[in-house]
């Protein structure tokens, strides 16, 4: 009796074993184990690097521990398979850990912070509150300064025959104010001038407007005059606070550096085109060679730039030389663009487009098409982009229509018929037949 127990339960497990093995090929199941146990689980791939894969189970004939899924640093993802183990006629096969989650490299570095231009209009004022020639700085920012109806540039300054009054330029032929006349060539007629009254805290150039209530101009910008508006002197240089006064004993080219008054954008110390020493000797500055002056106008000479505080090549910027990165240059020269990391000559037909300039091609009938500037819109030459036409483009000779890029005469007889973008017509003077004209 016992063996034949034995023997039936020798087949049903056979049967059963093989049924498992036809589950598991078919992928119906992951794994087989025996009656009294189960086979290893699939395990999930760990984390972040935590080790995937489930405990071994206990019982059964053959258990196999799940596969370890791994994950490293840098979103690289690494799978170890599962083994397969056979024991006493039953199959137990663990199907390896899941790949561990992705994780990303590491967040992002900052952007790198560039040179940040000054000078211009709209951009920030150079050190010393400096701001290029037509604007002035307002704000921490240079904004545009002298037109009729605008504001007056520094020193009551004002172009095109404009009067500044109250900080204001007004045009030729309006008044000027209360009592101070019209403004005629540049000139308010009843005040600005050289003890005239002042004109709404304004003055002409070369006078300062002071005394309080009934301020009046006066002669500034001389040798031991005071100093004008923003401190600026005609000869020598602004020192002292409360009454500041331009002096002349210090300050000029080979005369030792002014005591530093006035403090910040007010510590001018040698005078225009020189700069303060460390022998505290003012020197000229801002030509070849020379130390790079003070403000929005560092280098003065034609190619030149500031590079470790001295004026010179920055052999970049020209044609064939890197792009510069340099505080107030440009990128390159005039006629070249930074394509590349180089400076390359472009914008015209045949040349590359130039970055950040529409579409880098300026002028009438040359558009930029793959990457380079080139004729378009003449029979023969490619259609200009845009116009939404039917042919993708745009032509502009009589007769021409866009067909397959290309300018091509149209709408005749034996002509190709022309793109039709709307209305009635089907592009053909006849009848359009299989994209050519015939005649009626």
């Amino acid at each position: 009796m016992n063996a034949t127990i034995a023997a039936k339960s020798a087949t049903w497990t056979a049967r059963a074993v093989a049924l498992c093995v036809l589950l598991v090929s078919s992928m119906l199941v992951p794994a087989c184990g025996s009656d009294s146990g189960l086979g290893g689980g699939s395990p999930s791939g760990g984390a972040n690097g935590n080790t995937g894969g489930a405990e071994p189970a206990s019982g059964g004939s053959g258990g196999t521990t799940g596969g370890t899924g791994t994950t490293t640093s840098g979103g690289t993802t690494t799978t170890s398979g599962g083994s397969s183990a056979t024991t006493g006629g039953s199959i137990t096969t663990t199907t390896g850990g899941a790949a561990g989650g992705t994780s990303d490299g590491g967040a992002g570095g900052e952007a790198g912070g560039g040179n940040t231009p000054c000078g211009n209009a709209g951009e920030e004022c150079c050190a010393g509150n400096v701001c290029n020639a037509g604007t002035r700085c307002a704000m921490g920012r240079c904004q545009l300064c002298g037109s009729a109806g605008g504001p007056c540039c520094d020193g009551g300054v004002c172009t095109g025959g404009a009067c500044c009054s109250a900080n204001q330029c007004v045009a030729a032929g309006s008044t000027c104010g209360t009592n101070y006349g019209l403004c005629a060539a540049g000139k308010c007629a009843g005040c600005g001038s050289d003890t005239q009254p002042c004109c709404g805290n304004n003055c002409l150039s070369g006078n300062l407007c002071s005394g309080g209530a009934n301020a009046t101009c006066e002669a500034c910008g001389g040798a031991d005059q005071p100093c004008c508006t923003g401190r600026a002197c005609t000869a020598g240089v602004c020192i002292g606070n409360a009454n500041p006064l331009c002096h002349t004993d210090c300050g000029s080219a080979g005369q030792a550096c002014c005591a530093a008054t006035g403090g910040g954008a007010n510590a001018a110390r040698c005078q225009s085109g020189t700069i303060c020493d460390d022998t505290e000797m003012c020197a000229t500055c801002g030509g070849s060679g020379e130390p790079c002056c003070a403000g929005g106008t560092a280098c003065t000479g034609a190619g030149l730039a500031c590079v470790d505080d001295v004026c010179q090549d920055p052999m970049c910027g020209d044609a064939g030389e890197p792009c510069c990165d340099l505080p107030g240059v440009a990128d390159c020269g005039t006629g070249l663009g930074c394509i590349m990391d180089s400076c390359t000559a472009c914008g015209t037909p045949g040349q590359a487009c130039c970055p950040g300039n529409g579409d880098g091609c300026p002028g009438a009938a040359v558009a930029c098409i793959e990457s380079l500037c080139t004729a378009c819109g003449t029979q023969g030459e490619p259609c200009c982009p845009g116009g939404g036409g039917g042919g993708g483009g745009t032509c502009s000779g009589t007769g021409l229509g866009c067909i397959m890029d290309s300018c091509q005469q149209c709408g005749d007889p034996g002509e190709p018929c022309c793109p039709v973008t709307g209305g009635a017509g089907d592009g053909c003077s006849g009848t359009c037949m299989q994209g050519m004209c015939t005649a009626n």
